[in-house]
């Protein structure tokens, strides 16, 4: 029986998992998966990097340093495969990736990930002569920037969500003076010391990344539409979303208060973070 060729993009934990089943029942599939990094992991891989790798290509993990997951283990685990038990409910993102990495060495599936190889085109194709349609992959080798151009029977999309940054649109933005963040560059709160900063968005990362930087700057502005029910830091304010933001570094605020920052973050949850 003649085995279905199936191209995987990307070998973070969605592709992994195609990966592992898909490679169970090798006398059906004939399994190949590309991978943009020279690792497996996806968003799981920390850089301390941001905006574009050494190949040019965009940085695909909006990983910061001191993330934790805000789910437990116990509803993360891919059913076949639990986490240590001996490991906390909520992990660092340093046991995710060390997780991923025993997950492909238990089922043996390094031997079918080609790294460092970004798909640049798939699109679909009629073998001649017959009815049966195929789908063209290109694949570029960015170390050596050599090309192929390969024909599958089936392509599953595994390159994750929400890893290109929005930037709200916001009046006065593109005039102010200072820092402009969004999320997905965000590592650690170094570079906020004593600095007054707006974030934009309480979602999950927007609270977990306020209560970092609180730490370390003069005051946080959370600007959102929420109403937290927990106690904040005293350097931190809760503020209506934004309305305008002046040159001279001052927002305003849709209830009409305004704030002195000179510094203006902005981390959602996944979709806006602006650091102004």
């Amino acid at each position: 029986m003649k085995r279905l060729r199936v191209c995987v993009i990307g070998a973070g934990a969605a592709g992994l998992a195609a990966a592992r089943h898909l490679t169970s029942q090798l006398n059906a599939f004939d399994v190949s998966v590309f991978e943009q990094a020279s690792c497996i992991g996806g968003t799981w891989v920390y850089n301390e990097n941001t905006g574009r790798d050494e190949h040019g290509l965009p940085i695909h993990s909006s990983m910061y340093r001191n993330l934790r997951t805000n789910l437990p283990k116990e509803v993360m685990a891919f059913p076949d495969f639990p986490f240590p038990s001996e490991w906390p409910s909520f992990l660092t993102h340093q046991q995710v990736l060390q997780y991923l990495q025993s997950y492909s060495s238990h089922f043996g599936l390094y031997r079918y990930i080609r790294f460092n190889s970004f798909v640049q085109s798939i699109r679909p194709i009629v073998n001649q002569g017959t009815s049966t349609s195929l789908w063209e992959v290109i694949v570029v080798d960015t170390p050596y920037k050599k090309t192929s151009v390969l024909l599958f029977e089936a392509v599953i999309v595994c390159n994750g969500r929400y890893s290109v940054p929005f930037i709200p649109e916001i009046h006065g933005l593109e005039h102010f003076p200072g820092l402009v963040m969004h999320s997905h560059d965000y590592r650690h709160s170094k570079i906020f010391q004593q600095m007054n900063v707006v974030i934009v968005g309480a979602g999950n990362s927007g609270q977990d990344i306020c209560l970092e930087i609180a730490d370390s700057s003069n005051f946080v502005y959370l600007s959102h539409k929420r109403c937290l029910p927990c106690k904040l830091p005293d350097n931190v304010k809760e503020c209506k979303p934004i309305a305008s933001v002046a040159s001279d570094g001052g927002v305003q605020f849709e209830d009409g208060t305004k704030s002195s920052s000179t510094v203006c973050d902005s981390s959602v949850k996944w979709c806006e973070n602006i650091a102004i």
